[in-house]
């Protein structure tokens, strides 16, 4: 699925509610690249998702700190944390989000769909593990999980 489809899926299935849906303005989302890619291309997906829904998305956007400006005012304490205990993640890797405080969200840079890899707190001593193949794939089965039942 496209990232258009996954909100508006997350609209339909009662995720989001179309009031708490805000895209970002290119001006934003060249600070995020800025402060996030050092200045490097985001991934495809993942500026879509901005685009669309970066600003705002409802409980989901909150619970994983995923929208602007909270994803800047989390990269600096992921950065630290993902470099001085796990050292594992490549300078390129873009933050996307964090929940709970211990899972740091990460996209693996070079491909224009990439894996979602996590980093938690919980366990420092494991190594970064990849739980999705693709941000959009990871972004829809977070809204299917968080609709209506």
């Amino acid at each position: 699925m496209r990232i258009p489809e996954i909100i508006e899926l997350a609209q339909r299935n009662g995720a989001v509610k179309p009031e708490d849906i805000r895209g970002l303005t290119r001006d934003e989302i060249d600070r995020v690249g800025k402060a996030n890619a050092r200045g490097g291309p985001l991934p495809a997906a993942y500026e879509e998702f901005l685009l669309c829904a970066g600003g705002s998305f409802g409980t989901i956007g909150e619970r994983f700190q995923m929208c602007y400006p909270d994803v800047l005012e989390i990269y600096s304490e992921a950065c630290d944390y993902s470099k001085g205990t796990l050292g594992f993640l490549d300078e390129s890797d873009v933050l996307f989000g964090q929940n709970i405080g211990v899972n740091w969200y990460w996209l693996r840079a070079g491909e224009s769909d990439p894996p979602v890899v996590m980093c938690s707190e919980i366990q420092p001593t494991l190594r970064p593990v990849t739980i999705e193949p693709s941000f959009s794939r990871w972004l829809e089965i977070v809204v299917s999980v968080s609709g209506s039942r």
